[in-house]
């Protein structure tokens, strides 16, 4: 049963978001926010959430706004001529559903290979680099991009088993503020992340094996 609680979408954890956990029907989309006001954001999401989960809440998560990935909405007032509230709401769903459905395979394409140390330190870096990228494409890199790109990152540390306790040090270290917003990272800054990720994240699942 899902809580009436929303979550704010820089919130969502990789089980909130993953796709294979949360079957999407979009057909089910209009009758959901049916009788909610247009205009009325915070009760769509409220609406949203309790169908279909926790990821539906960033589905305005815009590129205005917090540098989210959506970029089929906007706002109310710039409705496309033709289309209905209804089916905006859906579009931005959709969008935002089918980002995560992209990332699910990146995340699956990207998993790191059961060879050398130092193979594996490669595939790190492909992976941070290959995911940055990704990132500053969806978002245009617009205001507070990196926020979604930390989270992207998190997510994918979650896919490789890096533990939880780990994760958000292990990335606060990594990137230290080195992202800004409006500005795209350049490529030697990229692959400086990527190979502080997978110094940090090869030595995390290392103590975790050790431990158990």
């Amino acid at each position: 049963m899902i809580s009436d609680s929303t979550p704010s979408p820089w919130e969502l954890t990789w089980a909130d978001v993953d796709p294979a956990r949360h079957p999407f029907a979009v057909e089910r989309v209009a009758a959901t926010i049916d009788g909610v006001p247009a205009g009325r954001a915070d009760d769509e999401t409220r609406a949203l959430v309790r169908r279909f989960g926790r990821w539906a809440c960033a589905w305005d998560w815009t590129r205005g706004f917090s540098g989210g990935p959506v970029t089929s909405w906007c706002c109310t007032s710039h409705r496309p001529q033709g289309m209905t509230h209804a089916e905006m709401v859906e579009a931005a769903l959709v969008d935002w559903r089918t980002w995560l459905e992209t990332l699910a395979a990146r995340f699956d394409a990207l998993a790191l290979p059961a060879g050398s140390p130092r193979e594996r330190s490669a595939a790190w870096e492909r992976a941070v680099t290959t995911l940055v990228t990704d990132v500053v494409e969806r978002t245009g890199a617009a205001d507070a991009w990196y926020v979604h790109c930390e989270q992207v990152l998190a997510w994918f540390l979650t896919h490789q088993g890096v533990p939880k306790d780990r994760r958000a040090a292990l990335l606060t270290k990594a990137i230290g503020g080195r992202f800004s917003s409006w500005v795209g990272p350049d490529p030697e800054l990229v692959t400086d992340l990527g190979r502080r990720i997978a110094a940090a994240a090869q030595q995390a699942t290392r103590d975790r094996g050790t431990s158990t």
